[in-house]
This record gives structure tokens, sequence and C-alpha cells, in this order.
């Protein structure tokens, strides 16, 4: 009996471990959304991209000030926190409006910058991944919920690309004080 008790307890101390391998394989596996790129600009030097690079976070952001969190010239590097409202297309999507986090990080280098818009977090639902599934329960079915996932991940997308489109702009623009 005593022999039957300790194979059944390591049964079940054996099928516990490998389910919470299981989770935590599922929870690393789940990749955050974001857009990152490096861009060659020929002849550049990085005290004139990093220059260039200041320059958008301050006319792409209400506060710059607010949103760069740490700059180092020599280094060649910006890192900033954004945020933007985040409104339903359709009001049936349920209380999901809110405000949404991320990250801007740009570095520069001689003849090239790298940026970096990642960690979006959706402050009702934590992070924005590349799931097809909806983490959230914010609609009474599964289909809505990923209907409103959808939806938030194309809001991040779309942020991400408009303030991609400028950047690329103000980057490739000599600056102002050039003239």
């Amino acid at each position: 009996m005593n022999t039957n008790f300790r194979i059944t307890k390591m049964k079940n101390l054996v099928m516990l471990s490998l389910l919470t391998v299981f989770a935590l394989g599922k929870a690393v596996a789940q990749d955050s959304y974001g857009l990152t790129e490096v861009i060659q600009v020929e002849n550049v030097s990085q005290k004139e991209l990093y220059g260039r690079a200041k320059l958008w976070f301050i006319n792409a952001f209400k506060s710059s000030k607010d949103v760069i969190q740490s700059e180092d010239a020599e280094q060649g590097m910006i890192v900033g926190k954004a945020l933007f409202s985040y409104k339903p297309r359709n009001i049936m999507m349920g209380d999901v409006a809110g405000t949404v986090n991320y990250a801007v990080k740009v570095f520069v280098k001689d003849g090239r910058y790298k940026y970096d818009i990642t960690d979006f977090r959706h402050e009702k639902c934590g992070m924005i991944t590349t799931d097809e599934d909806c983490p959230c329960k914010f609609a009474l079915t599964k289909g809505m919920n990923n209907k409103i996932w959808n939806d938030v991940k194309e809001n991040c997308k779309k942020e991400a690309e408009s303030l991609i489109t400028d950047l690329k702009k103000k980057m490739s623009k000599k600056s102002e004080a050039d003239f």
C-alpha cells in the first residue's frame, strides 16, 4: 500500500512538472508586437544623425521631455516611452477604450540608424503580442474578443507605421541648422 501511494505521488509530481514546462513554453513563445529596422544613410555622421533623431523626437511628440527617458549622444541612442489613446472602431466591441503605452528607441552610427518601436501595452489587457487569440476577456464570445484584439493590434501597427514614415523622412533630410 505504501509503495502504491509513492508511485501515485510520483506520477502526480511528474504530471505537474510536465504541465508547468508546457505552460512556461506557451508563455515564453509569445512574441511582443513591435517593428524594427536598420536604415542606411550614406555619408552622414553619427553626430548629424543623432541631431536629426533628437529633432524628430521633439517634433513627433507633444512633450518630448516627458517621452525621452534616456539619451546619450556619444553612444548614439535616444530611448523614449510614448502612448496613444485607443478607441474601438465599433461601440459593440465593449469597454476596451484606453491607453496603449510603447517604447521608441533610435540608435545611430556613422551612415546608419536603427529604430525599435516595441513593448506595446494596453492598459486593460497588458502586453500586445503577435498571438492570434486574445488573452483577455473583453466580450462574451471568443470571436468578439479576437476582433477586439485584432483591432488593438491594427491600431498599434498604424501608430508605429505613422511614426516610422515620419522618422524616415526626417532622418533623410539635412538638419535645419545646415543652411
